[in-house]
């Protein structure tokens, strides 16, 4: 089976013709801005549609039912946290040197 290409066509184009070439980008690049266009048009109107991308119902939050003990605790906790704060009593940071901590020799 022989399958012969005309590249006859092509040829036209091996030699430059500057308005030619011009408006052949120019057709090119209005083209691509159009079909551009039209997908970000048709995006964004499938999006405010909810035909593309469909909303999510939120379920309602039950709420967690809170005893007086434990905000008791929690405010105790915080309480603890201002008095270090203001006393510049800051925890040191912990800090492990990776090569010991991987085991690496």
């Amino acid at each position: 089976m022989n399958i012969n290409i005309d590249l006859d066509i092509l040829k036209v184009f091996a030699t430059p013709h500057p308005s030619r070439d011009w408006r052949m980008i120019l057709a090119l690049s209005a083209l691509l801005g159009i079909i551009g266009g039209g997908f970000a048009a048709y995006t964004f109107w499938g999006v405010q549609s909810g035909s593309l991308i469909a909303a999510v119902v939120d379920t309602p939050v039950q709420p967690v039912p809170v005893s007086r003990e434990a905000l008791e605790r929690v405010i105790d906790a915080y309480s603890k946290r201002i008095i270090n704060f203001e006393e510049k009593n800051f925890p040191a940071f912990i800090v492990n040197d990776p090569h010991k901590a991987l085991n690496i020799r």
